[in-house]
C-alpha cells in the first residue's frame, strides 16, 4: 500500500470505467419512460438518433479540446466557460442528488424522512471530492464488475418475461416525438461535456478520447438492450407511464426461496454506485470551476488552498443540497429546473465549445511564446522507489539592442515537477502566461537519470508520439546536470537552444556524424535496428563541449 501514490492523474482503464458509470446512470433511469411514452416501439430510433448527436458532440468536444480551460487566452470566453460549467455542473449535481435520494427512500429505506436520506448520501459525496481524483477512480475501477454483472443478469432473467407482442408498432410516432427523444438521450449524457478538463488528469489525449469513445459506445449499447428488454416486459404504453421502470423491472423477478426473494433490493447497487459517480463528478467540476474563479479574483485571498477547496466543497454541498430539498417539495422548481436543462443546458453545451473554438483556437503570435530548448530532469520522490519527472523550457532572448534587456519576459521556466513526463509538460504550460508553440523547437535536453530510467523515457515517447508537438527532427541531447547546462545560457548572448543547436551541427559536419533526433527516437523504439549517436553535453570550465561518449 505504500507504493501507491495520488498523483492527480488515472489510467485509461479507469478513464473508460469513470465515464461509463456517469453516462449509464441517468440515462437508463430517464430515458426509456421518456422514449416509450413519445415514441413507443420506434424509441430505439430515438435512442440511435441521440447516439448520432452524441458522437457528434464527442468530436466537437474533442476539437475544442485545446481552446478551453486553461489554453484559452481569451478571458471573457475563459470567465464564460467557468461560469456556465460551474452553473450547469452544481444545478446537474442538485437534480442528481434529488434522483438518487428519492430512489432510496422508495426502493430502501422508505421510513426514513427525505431529507436525512439527502443528507447522508452528500457527506460521503463530498469527502470523497475532497480527495483525489485518482481514489475515486480506483473505486469504480473496483465496482466495475460488480455493477455490471448485476445488470446483465437482471437483463438476462427478465428475458423469461417478454412479450413479443409488445414490440409490433401499432402507430408510428410523429417526427417530433423521435427527435424529442433523442434530444433527451443525448442529455443525459451530457458528462461528455468534461473531456476537455479530464485532459490534465489522463497522460495522453489521444488514447484518453479513445476510451471515452468506446465508454459512449457501451453505455448506448447498455442503454439499447434495457430499453428493449423494458417494453418486452411492460409494453411501450405502459413503460411510458412509469418513473424508473429499471428499477421496476428487477421488483418484477421472481426469485424462490425465502431469503432470495426480495434479493432484487440488493440490484438498486446498480443505481447507487451510477448515480453517485455522476453526483461526483458535477460536484468535483463545480468546485473546480469556482476555485479557478476565485484564484482569478483581483484582491488575493489569504487562506490555503486546502481549506479554500474544503469551503468550497461546503459551499456546493450547501447549494445541491436546497436545490435538491426544492426541487423534492416543489412541483413548480421542479419543473424549471427541468426546463432549464431542456431549453437552456443543451444550446450551451453546443455553444461553449464553439465559442472557444472561434475565440482561441486560432491563437495569435502575440499570445504565443516558442521554446527552443525543452529540458528534462528527474529526482527521487519521498516514497522508496518513486521518481518525480522536471521540465523546463528555454525561451529565446529578443534583445532590442545588443546586451540590453530581455523585452520577451523569462527567457526560461523554472523546472517543473510532477509524477511523469506528460503530468510536468501540462503544469510547466499551466505556469505560462502564453501558449507553447513548439514548432521551432530545437532541443531536447535530459539529464543522465531520466535517460538511463528506461520507465521514464517510455513515457516520454509514448507522449511524443501521442501528441506530435516536437518537430522530429529536434535534437536529443543528454546532460549528467541539466541545471548545470541551463544556468550557463545566462552568461550566453544568445538562448540555450539555439546555441547548443549550432555546437552539436558544427560537431557533425566535422566528424560526419548523425545525431539521435526525436523522429529517430519514436522510430527505433519500434523498429530496434538503427544505431545513432546521442549527443553529450559537458560542462568544462563553465564552457559547454559536445561528444558522442555517452
Amino acid at each position: 500500500m505504500n507504493q501507491i501514490v495520488d498523483n492527480n492523474r488515472i489510467s485509461y482503464r479507469q478513464t473508460y470505467r469513470l465515464f461509463l458509470f456517469d453516462l449509464i446512470g441517468v440515462s437508463t433511469l430517464l430515458v426509456p419512460s421518456f422514449v416509450a411514452g413519445e415514441a413507443g416501439p420506434v424509441g430505439v430510433c430515438a435512442i440511435l438518433l441521440g447516439a448520432v448527436l452524441i458522437f457528434l458532440y464527442y468530436l466537437l468536444m474533442k476539437k475544442a479540446m485545446d481552446s478551453m480551460g486553461n489554453r484559452c487566452r481569451c478571458r471573457w470566453i475563459s470567465i464564460l466557460v467557468r461560469v456556465v460549467y460551474g452553473t450547469v455542473a452544481t444545478t446537474t449535481a442538485g437534480y442528481v442528488a434529488y434522483l438518487f435520494a428519492e430512489l432510496m427512500c422508495k426502493m430502501l429505506i422508505k421510513e426514513a424522512a427525505y431529507w436525512q436520506v439527502l443528507f447522508l448520501l452528500l457527506i460521503p459525496s463530498g469527502y470523497s471530492v475532497l480527495g483525489s481524483i485518482e481514489s475515486r477512480a480506483r473505486t469504480y475501477e473496483i465496482l466495475f464488475w460488480p455493477v455490471l454483472v448485476c445488470l446483465f443478469a437482471a437483463m438476462f432473467l427478465a428475458l423469461g418475461d417478454i412479450q413479443y407482442q409488445y414490440y409490433e408498432i401499432a402507430e408510428l410516432p410523429s417526427v417530433g416525438k423521435v427527435l424529442q427523444g433523442a434530444y433527451l438521450t443525448f442529455l443525459t449524457f451530457g458528462a461528455v461535456a468534461y473531456l476537455p478538463f479530464f485532459r490534465g488528469h489522463v497522460m495522453h489525449r489521444k488514447r484518453m478520447c479513445g476510451c471515452v469513445f468506446w465508454a459512449i459506445l457501451t453505455g448506448i449499447g447498455i442503454l439499447l438492450a434495457l430499453y428493449l428488454v423494458l417494453v418486452g416486459s411492460f409494453g411501450g404504453r405502459m413503460l411510458g407511464t412509469m418513473d424508473y421502470p429499471a428499477v421496476v423491472l428487477l421488483e418484477n423477478i421472481q426469485f424462490t426461496g425465502g431469503f432470495v426473494k426480495r434479493l432484487d433490493a440488493f440490484m438498486v447497487a446498480i443505481w447507487f454506485f451510477t448515480l453517485y459517480a455522476m453526483l461526483n463528478l458535477n460536484l468535483f467540476w463545480g468546485r473546480e470551476m469556482l476555485l479557478a474563479g476565485l484564484k482569478e479574483l483581483p484582491v488575493r485571498l489569504r487562506i490555503g488552498e486546502k481549506k479554500l477547496a474544503l469551503e468550497a466543497t461546503i459551499f456546493l454541498l450547501a447549494n445541491i443540497f436546497g436545490t435538491a430539498m426544492l426541487i423534492a417539495n416543489m412541483e413548480t422548481f421542479k419543473r424549471i429546473i427541468q426546463g432549464f436543462f431542456w431549453y437552456a443546458v443543451g444550446p450551451l453545451m453546443i455553444l461553449i465549445p464553439v465559442l472557444c473554438l472561434v475565440g482561441c483556437g486560432a491563437t495569435e503570435l502575440e499570445a504565443r511564446s516558442f521554446p527552443l530548448l525543452v529540458a528534462v530532469d528527474e529526482k527521487p520522490g519521498d516514497i522508496a522507489g518513486k521518481t518525480y519527472v522536471g521540465v523546463s523550457y528555454v525561451m529565446p532572448i529578443l534583445r532590442s539592442e545588443p546586451d540590453a534587456a530581455s523585452v520577451a519576459g523569462e527567457p526560461e521556466t523554472g523546472m517543473v515537477w510532477k509524477a511523469d513526463f506528460g503530468g510536468a509538460m501540462m503544469a510547466c504550460q499551466d505556469e505560462m502566461e502564453k501558449i507553447a508553440d513548439f514548432n521551432h523547437l530545437k532541443v531536447v535536453l535530459v539529464s543522465e537519470a531520466f535517460w538511463e530510467d528506461t520507465e521514464s523515457m517510455g513515457d516520454l515517447v509514448d507522449y511524443l508520439r501521442q501528441e506530435s508537438e516536437f518537430p522530429r527532427n529536434t535534437y536529443i541531447c543528454v546532460a549528467k546536470d541539466v541545471e548545470e547546462v541551463l544556468e550557463l545560457g545566462e552568461s550566453l548572448s544568445t538562448d540555450m537552444g539555439t546555441y547548443m543547436e549550432e555546437m552539436i551541427e558544427k560537431k557533425a559536419k566535422e566528424e560526419d556524424i548523425t545525431w539521435f533526433t526525436v523522429g529517430k527516437l519514436m522510430d527505433e523504439q519500434v523498429n530496434h535496428t538503427l544505431e545513432f549517436d546521442v549527443a553529450k553535453i559537458r560542462v568544462n570550465n563553465s564552457k559547454l563541449s559536445v561528444n558522442t561518449s555517452f
